[in-house]
């Protein structure tokens, strides 16, 4: 019979074992070669450690999911390519499973590092998965903390991006950055109002549908919509 490592070795996604403060205790050679360093470099190290500042938010929260029995997937970027990652808690308390994916059909070059992919779906956590939803559903979105909120007509969905990224990543003939904390998808707004002193932009969203305006875009959506 093949022993644990062995088949830990022939998987063909990325394993890396963690203990429950986060520490690597065993991976396999797709794991060697996404996160980019060898097995005695990483055993002992804190998996945050080999995570750019970035992701190190995202990576908290998915770790802290698992512990909680909830399971997570988000997907991060590394230097040179994008990774989906799935955390898992083993059995017994025996730390956590994380699996890695890569997504990037070719690793990220300098040359195309200055230029974000442009979004085709928004991905979104949905129990233990990601699920991957239309732009055109997308009313707007929230920064919430390092990640962001996507409303939709029906309801509201956690984004593992920051708010930053999105901007960069999604096509700005829709989508436009109306204040620090929004961008709004112009296609699913119905009116411009006044509200203790602030302008609003009313959205379809279903749970909150207005959508503070900052000062300095002001003039942008007067132009947008003649107001």
């Amino acid at each position: 019979m093949d022993s644990f490592a062995y088949r830990l070795q022939r998987l063909e996604a990325g394993v890396v074992l963690l203990d429950d403060a986060g520490r690597i205790r065993s991976l396999n050679h797709t794991a060697e070669q996404l996160l980019g360093y060898s097995a005695p470099k990483l055993v002992g190290q804190d998996i945050a450690a080999v995570h750019p500042p970035a992701s190190r938010g995202k990576l908290a929260w998915i770790l802290q999911a698992a512990r909680e029995q909830q399971g997570a997937s988000m997907a991060v970027t590394l230097p040179g390519r994008v990774l989906l990652l799935k955390a898992t808690a083993l059995a017994m308390g025996e730390g956590i499973c994380l699996t890695l994916y890569p997504v990037d059909e070719e690793p990220i070059t300098a040359a195309t590092a200055s230029a974000p992919a442009p979004l085709l779906k928004l991905p979104v956590s949905r129990g233990a998965g990601v699920g991957l939803l239309p732009l055109d559903e997308v009313v707007y979105l929230r920064a919430e903390g390092h990640y962001t909120i996507a409303a939709t007509k029906a309801e509201d969905g956690f984004c593992p991006l920051a708010l930053s990224e999105l901007e960069e990543r999604l096509d700005r003939a829709s989508f436009l950055r109306v204040h620090r904390s929004y961008i709004v998808n112009l296609h699913h707004t119905s009116g411009v109002q006044r509200e203790d002193g602030r302008t609003m932009l009313v959205t379809t969203a279903a749970a909150t549908p207005l959508v503070p305006v900052s000062r300095s875009r002001l003039d942008t959506i007067r132009r947008l919509f003649a107001v």
